[in-house]
Parts: C-alpha cells; sequence; structure tokens
C-alpha cells in the first residue's frame, strides 16, 4: 500500500512539473524529466507533441533510447540462474523490445527532419553495441545510395565542366586565326531589331546598348553570367 501511495504521489508531482515545464515552453526539461525516470513511452509521447517545435527533441531521444538499450541488454545478459534473475532477466529482454521500437521512431525522425549527419547518428547507435544491425540497415543503406548518386552526379559535372573547358579552349584557338561573324538581326533580351550601338559577346549573343540596364554593364553577357557564376561556385 505504501508503495503504491508512493507511486500516486510521484505521479502527481510529475504532473505537475510536466505543466509548469510546458506553462513555460521548456520542452526539453519535460524530454530530460521522462528520460531520468525512465518513462520512455512518456518521453515518446512529449516528442511526438513538441517535436514540431522543438524537433531537436528527437535527437535527445535518440540518444536516450541508444543508452538506454544498452543498460538493458547488459541487465539481460548479467541474469543468473536464479528464479529472481530469471525473471528480471526476461523483464530486461522485454524491456529491449520496446527500446527498440522507440529507437526505431526517433531514427526515422531524425532522419526525416535531417537533423544530424549519418556520422553522428551512427556515433549515437554506438552506445549500444549490442544493437541489432537490422535497427539501422535501412537508414544506412539509404544514406549510402544517396552518397552515390551524389557521388555520381558529381562525376558527370566534373566530366561536363571538363567537355565545356576543352570547348572553350578551342574556341579560342579558332579566334586567334579567324574573324567572329555576328549574324543576328534581333536583340537577344528585348526582340526588338539590333541597331547601333549594339553590343556582341563571344556566345553569339547580341544586345541594343539600351536593352542593358545599368547593373548588367557590357563585361559579360547577362543571359550566360548566372549559369557561368554557378560553374564558378562549383
Amino acid at each position: 500500500v505504501r508503495a503504491c501511495v508512493r507511486a500516486c504521489v510521484r505521479a502527481c508531482v510529475c504532473a505537475g512539473a510536466v505543466a509548469v515545464l510546458e506553462r513555460q515552453r521548456e520542452y526539453g526539461a519535460i524530454v530530460g524529466l521522462h528520460a531520468a525516470a525512465h518513462e520512455h513511452a512518456a518521453l515518446l509521447s512529449a516528442c511526438r507533441k513538441y517535436g514540431e517545435q522543438q524537433p531537436a527533441l528527437w535527437v535527445r531521444a535518440l540518444a536516450h533510447f541508444a543508452h538506454a538499450h544498452a543498460r538493458a541488454a547488459e541487465a539481460s545478459r548479467g541474469s543468473g540462474g536464479g528464479d529472481g534473475e530469471r525473471a528480471e532477466g526476461e523483464a530486461a529482454s522485454e524491456e529491449c523490445e520496446s527500446l527498440l521500437e522507440g529507437l526505431g521512431e526517433a531514427l526515422a525522425e531524425v532522419d526525416s527532419r535531417a537533423l544530424l549527419p549519418p556520422l553522428l547518428v551512427l556515433q549515437e547507435l554506438s552506445a549500444s553495441p549490442t544493437l541489432p544491425l537490422g535497427t539501422a540497415r535501412g537508414y544506412l543503406l539509404a544514406h549510402l545510395t544517396t552518397m552515390a548518386e551524389a557521388s555520381a552526379r558529381e562525376a558527370e559535372q566534373a566530366a561536363a565542366l571538363a567537355r565545356e573547358g576543352e570547348r572553350m579552349r578551342a574556341e579560342l584557338r579558332e579566334l586567334g586565326g579567324s574573324a567572329r561573324v555576328f549574324q543576328l538581326a534581333r536583340c537577344s533580351k528585348s526582340g526588338a531589331p539590333l541597331e547601333p550601338p549594339s553590343v556582341h559577346f563571344l556566345c553569339m549573343h547580341s544586345f541594343n546598348l539600351a536593352a542593358l540596364s545599368d547593373g548588367e554593364g557590357t563585361d559579360a553577357c547577362p543571359l550566360c553570367a548566372p549559369e557561368h557564376a554557378r560553374v564558378l561556385e562549383r
């Protein structure tokens, strides 16, 4: 009876603390309160409730479930042959299963919200050496696929830039030995007939000088300049 009374008193105190912290928008403290009390379900509920306002709560949940799983797994392995110890070991095993579900949800949220880079996620997961590989298999495969695709795109862009550089070098060699004839009859910007004074660029775009704004100038083709800037940024 006394144990029940103490549990009720504690529950009322926790509920009051959560109400006060919620009013103060101290959502991280609420998660910390549930983590310290090993209230895993309540911790998940708090993350679901406040995660939109503070997405980083899911990072704390991930760390909590990884460390809690490590402790539960250790307790499960340390159970001996007595009835009481076997019961404790079975309870720890059941807790491990529950913690894996919570960890899986936290991992999915951290991934979907891009809250941590993959290396830091793996660092958090490494807190539990006995964590089944299947827990993070999907996450790892997805990120390895993304990295492979990004690498392929970068290689393709590098090849395209190399081809463009060779084309420009060939064009420069050609300009060194021959004249370039500009044959456009209309302004590349306004579409109006070309009239002197006009500006011609080696990309073969031509403009009426009046069509160029003060910010564009005559140093670079205003139509090609954005793409050239993107190339330089790469």
